[in-house]
């Protein structure tokens, strides 16, 4: 399985940087990592973790909490959210 998956990944980034000058090199990702990512991308996309978990097999919101990372750009939002509140522009 993890022989196929690594020439999926070569065949796919080969493919994504062909014609495109590119200085880094793409490590490739597992399984694990892809659940980590899909937690996250659920979450900023406004569901519920509890709702998360029914998708990724967890019993609990703690667990898929764990999972979950915050992306680019969320604390900055945050704080933005948090200087309208307290200048009395927020909800």
């Amino acid at each position: 399985m993890r022989e196929r998956a690594l020439g999926a990944w070569a065949a796919a980034v080969g493919a994504f940087l062909t014609g495109t000058p590119c200085a880094v090199e793409l490590e490739p990702i597992g399984l694990h990592e892809c659940r980590h990512t899909f937690v996250s991308l659920m979450h900023a996309a406004g569901r519920s973790l509890e709702e998360i978990g029914d998708y990724v097999g967890h019993t609990s919101a703690y667990m898929t909490d764990r999972y979950r990372h915050l992306l680019d750009g969320a604390r900055t939002e945050a704080a933005a959210a948090l200087d309208a509140l307290l200048a009395g522009h927020g909800a």
